[in-house]
């Protein structure tokens, strides 16, 4: 078997040749689609569709499964299909059977993208509210919450023969540290830690496909993180008796790539329990096939047999009703501190810029959303938040738009301009942030950037039902 069959890796760019190129190199057994790689569902498709062929007449091997990070909210990689506002905001409404709904549409726009491998749900248990990376990502802090909701979807996701990845093992919820950036690490004690399992251990009694392993560092179990450690692969195959595919999370992030050489990320995580070794980046995947190809993979059949079960086959076919996304869009929307501005008077519009800059951007270019005001004869003006700094005017009705504002210094300006006018702060995510803002300031949580949510958001600041 081909050492590029234990990767999972993404592509660069949209051009097919360039990219047939890489894949006839590397022949990873999955491939992870990003925005980056077609603008609307017809390039999808379409790419879906060339690499399948290529590797079935050019390169005489089966189809290689196609992955994406379609969890919803500010994780989505198509927004051009209908997804859900976010996990937490499924976890606030707390109505399973609309979460398994939530599957079943996910899986049913997947499935018809050719997309068979969704990384998702995330069962991460939310207990810091400085953790920018999980947030609205989490169903709940609630561990029972985040268990039945994961189990929902994951059953959902599968109706359409859509493998579904419970991430990130064993939890990503309590640290500060996002993975992307540096090395998180988890201080807590070891039977702590081992509780927090407890969504990953009913997911797999309920059949999920797929677990993703964290980059996060726990001491008080192993000197290396979970991606790279020895002893937590063996907590979900011996203990857990998880018997699918153990994934990684991307090599490139700098948690791992920052502290570790190519030889010892490969090394510690196939030979520890890994089944696949995803790298988003494709020039590290080359870098791990080089590697791979140096060593003797241990039990590779058995990984072979883990990554052919991905495979699943649906039993639905029709198409779930779209109108029960709008509804769970709607239902999302929650008053945090209540303040209703007048809709005769313009409205004052200031996106404020947060790190998940492409999210951020999604909004700020969101022509749907400035239509659906003008729609409805709304008198509204967008300033972007470097000029609002410069903003002097008074008694001016101003709706703020952004994340957490634990992470920035934002609020400091927010506060002050609020003194003089009449200021309402949505937050796209968890909202827990609301005791940075004076008490003149309304606030209401959306717990996502969908644009269906934010307009609910701004109905209800206008008062209306």
């Amino acid at each position: 078997m081909h050492s590029g069959y234990f990767i999972q890796s993404g592509i660069n760019g949209k051009n097919i040749n360039e990219i047939k190129i890489f894949l006839e190199k590397v022949r990873p057994s999955s491939i992870i689609l990003d925005r980056d790689n077609f603008d609307n569902l017809s390039e999808l498709k379409n790419i879906v569709h060339d690499i399948k062929k290529f590797y079935k007449i050019d390169l005489g091997i089966d189809f290689p499964y196609f992955a994406m990070d379609q969890e919803g909210g500010n994780v989505i990689r198509i927004r051009d299909i209908n997804y859900i506002p976010s996990n937490y905001a499924l976890g606030k409404i707390n109505n399973a059977n609309l979460t398994y709904y939530a599957g079943l549409i996910t899986g049913y726009e997947l499935n018809n993208c050719g997309i068979n491998w969704n990384l998702a749900p995330d069962l991460d248990i939310l207990k810091n509210s400085s953790n920018k990376v999980i947030l609205e990502r989490s169903f709940s802090d609630n561990i029972l919450k985040v268990a039945c909701h994961g189990i929902k979807y994951i059953k959902g996701l599968n109706k359409y023969g859509v493998a579904a990845t419970a991430k990130h093992f064993p939890g990503h919820g309590y640290v500060e540290s996002d993975s992307h950036e540096r090395l998180p690490v988890d201080n807590r004690l070891d039977a702590e830690i081992i509780n927090d399992i407890y969504p990953f251990s009913m997911a797999i009694k309920n059949n999920v496909n797929s677990i993703m392993m964290s980059h996060v560092l726990f001491p008080e179990i192993d000197n290396y993180p979970a991606s790279l450690s020895y002893k937590f692969y063996s907590m979900l195959r011996n203990e857990l008796n998880f018997r699918g595919l153990i994934i990684t999370d991307s090599m490139n992030m700098k948690a791992i790539s920052d502290n570790y050489d190519i030889k010892e990320i490969v090394k510690n995580s196939i030979n520890n329990g890994a089944d696949v070794i995803e790298s988003a980046d494709p020039d590290m995947a080359m870098e791990i096939l080089h590697s791979l190809n140096s060593m003797e993979i241990k039990h590779s059949e058995i990984k072979i047999e883990h990554i052919k079960g991905i495979a699943i086959r649906g039993h639905l076919t029709y198409k779930p009703p779209e109108k029960l996304m709008e509804i769970i869009s709607y239902l999302s929307v929650e008053w945090k501190r209540i303040k209703i501005l007048d809709p005769e008077n313009e409205l004052i519009l200031v996106f404020i810029p947060y790190s998940l800059t492409r999210v951020n951007s999604d909004i700020n270019n969101n022509i749907k959303l400035l239509r659906e005001l003008k729609k409805h004869g709304l008198k509204y003006n967008v300033i972007n938040f470097e000029s609002f700094k410069n903003f002097e005017d008074k008694n001016r009705q101003i709706i703020f738009i952004g994340r957490n504002e634990n992470f920035h210094e934002n609020y400091k300006i927010i506060n002050k301009k609020s003194i003089d006018n009449y200021c309402v702060y949505i937050s796209t995510s968890v909202g827990m942030d609301i005791g940075l803002f004076n008490d003149n300031i309304g606030y209401i949580s959306t717990y996502s950037t969908k644009t269906e949510s934010i307009i609910y958001a701004i109905y209800k600041i206008l008062g209306f039902s």
